[in-house]
């Protein structure tokens, strides 16, 4: 949302009076430039290479960076306080274990827990 409004108030704007090819004005350069349509017409393809307003450009990377970088450290630490509020909780916590190479002789459901349960006694529910 944040760089909505910057991209809409100062780029859309910015890239419209841009100058570049979008403003062909005989016929035989609107047919070289066929294929730029008016919505390229809002984008940065419209400044002219060379043109100062490129530099907003480059800030506006950068602006878009500081956003996505700051999102994510507030959305990790919103994950991390949850994940830490689970893991202190007396709740129990679910685990899977894998086993493999099982002898087939083991390979029912009822033999594995039988054995497991003989294992490990208080950890098989």
């Amino acid at each position: 949302v944040k760089m909505s409004f910057f991209s809409f108030l100062v780029l859309l704007p910015l890239n419209f009076t841009g100058g570049g090819h979008a403003n062909a004005n005989d016929y035989k350069e609107y047919v070289g430039k066929l294929f730029f349509t008016d919505f390229l017409r809002f984008t940065m393809a419209n400044v002219s290479g060379g043109s100062p307003r490129l530099w907003v450009h480059c800030f506006a990377a950068y602006l878009l960076t500081g956003i996505v970088v700051r999102e994510l450290l507030v959305e990790y630490n919103a994950f991390n306080h949850i994940r830490h509020r689970y893991l202190l909780s007396r709740e129990s916590h679910l685990r899977t274990v894998l086993v493999t190479n099982i002898p087939r002789h083991l390979r029912a459901p009822c033999k594995i827990t039988t054995y497991f349960k003989h294992v490990y006694p208080d950890a098989v529910k």
